[in-house]
């Protein structure tokens, strides 16, 4: 049974999409804890392709503000950065615009 509903989702015409946060129900977790931090009611049906890459990228967000005199800061992280093929370890805004960091030092989760 389960076979032929695959087969027969293999003749049904479908296009790739991509989904974005914005598409999702976000809701906050709670650290040391399985939380679901994201749902998606789907509008139509979605299949998932077993023989198809699949690319997730999970990102945490932090906001900090600067002492404004100008000078270097550093940054303790409450989340590990971790390397990923999908997107980039870390990304800095000032002021709405993307940055880079001076230095990252990845050991010690801080950004300066």
């Amino acid at each position: 049974m389960a076979q032929s509903i695959i087969d027969v989702l293999k003749q049904v015409p479908a296009s790739s999409t991509q989904l974005r946060r914005p598409d999702f129900d976000l809701s906050n977790g709670t650290a040391d804890q399985w939380t679901k931090i994201a749902g998606y009611q789907a509008e139509t049906l979605m299949f998932l392709r077993p023989d198809a890459a699949m690319r997730l990228a999970f990102t945490a967000v932090e906001q900090f503000e600067t002492p404004g005199d100008g000078l270097e800061t550093t940054y303790d992280l409450a989340n590990d950065i971790i390397e990923t093929p999908n997107t980039a370890p870390l990304v800095l805004y000032e002021g709405g615009s993307r940055v880079q960091p001076a230095s990252v030092d990845y050991s010690m989760n801080s950004p300066q």
